[in-house]
C-alpha cells in the first residue's frame, strides 16, 4: 500500500515532504542545491521508485515555510488516521470516531491540512484508455481502461506536500464519489460529458479510487 510505504518513508527520514517523481526535480530549487553537494546527494538518495520522492524539510527552509500552527494541524490530522480491512487487507482509509464528534473541528482541520483547498471544487471521474464510446467499447478498450478519478484541483497545483495533505486529497476524493452515489448524480464532468461518452456504474460497489 502506497500510504504504508509513505509513512515508513517518514519514519526513516524524520519531518519532510513529498512531491511526485514527474515534479522531481525542481529548476529553480535544483539550481540553487547544485552548490550544495551534501544536500543534493540526500535528496536523490530518497527518491523512491514507486510513484514518489521525498526531501527532509530542514532542506527545504529556504522555499517555503509554514507556521506552527499548520505543522501541528498535519500532525494531529496524520494521529487521527485509521487502515482498515473492507475487501482486501488494509485496503481503506478512515479517521477515528473522535475527531467526527465535532463537525465543525474536523472542517476547520481539514481546512489546514488542505492548505484552504477543501471541498472548493468537485472532483470528477473519467474513463482512462481505450474508447469512451458506448458502442465500441469491447472492441478498443484495452485491460487496463478504467475509471480515474481527479484529484482536487488544490492538490494538483502543489509542488511538496506533507503525508496529512496527501491523505486528505484521497478522503475527498472519497467524500466526493460518496456525494454522487447518495444523491444519484452523474459524476462525470458536465463541461466534457457528451451522449457517447461511457456511463459510469452507478452500482453501490463501483470501485473508482
Amino acid at each position: 500500500m502506497l500510504l504504508r510505504r509513505m509513512y515508513k518513508k517518514k519514519c526513516q527520514q524524520g519531518k519532510g515532504f513529498f512531491h511526485s517523481v514527474e515534479d522531481w526535480i525542481n529548476p529553480v530549487i535544483d539550481a540553487k542545491i547544485t552548490s550544495k553537494k551534501n544536500q543534493k546527494k540526500s535528496l536523490n538518495n530518497n527518491q523512491d521508485e514507486e510513484r514518489f520522492c521525498f526531501s527532509k524539510a530542514s532542506l527545504l527552509d529556504d522555499y517555503f515555510f509554514y507556521p506552527q500552527h499548520v505543522m501541528e494541524a498535519d500532525a494531529k490530522f496524520e494521529e487521527s488516521i485509521r487502515i482498515c480491512d473492507t475487501m482486501e487487507y488494509c485496503d481503506t482509509l478512515t479517521v477515528t470516531s473522535g475527531l467526527l464528534q465535532n463537525p465543525d473541528e474536523f472542517f476547520d482541520l481539514m481546512e489546514t491540512v488542505t492548505r484552504g483547498g477543501f471541498l472548493t471544487h468537485p472532483c470528477y471521474v473519467s474513463w482512462k484508455g481505450g474508447s469512451s464510446n458506448n458502442d465500441k467499447i469491447s472492441l478498443n478498450s484495452s485491460p487496463s481502461s478504467c475509471w480515474s478519478w481527479e484529484v482536487p484541483n488544490w492538490f494538483a497545483s502543489m509542488g511538496y506536500y506533507s503525508l496529512s495533505t496527501w491523505i486528505a486529497h484521497k478522503l475527498e476524493q472519497a467524500i466526493w464519489k460518496k456525494y454522487y452515489q447518495t444523491n444519484k448524480l452523474d459524476p462525470r464532468d458536465p463541461s466534457k460529458r457528451t451522449k457517447k461518452d461511457k456511463v459510469y456504474p452507478s452500482t453501490p460497489n463501483t470501485t473508482g479510487l
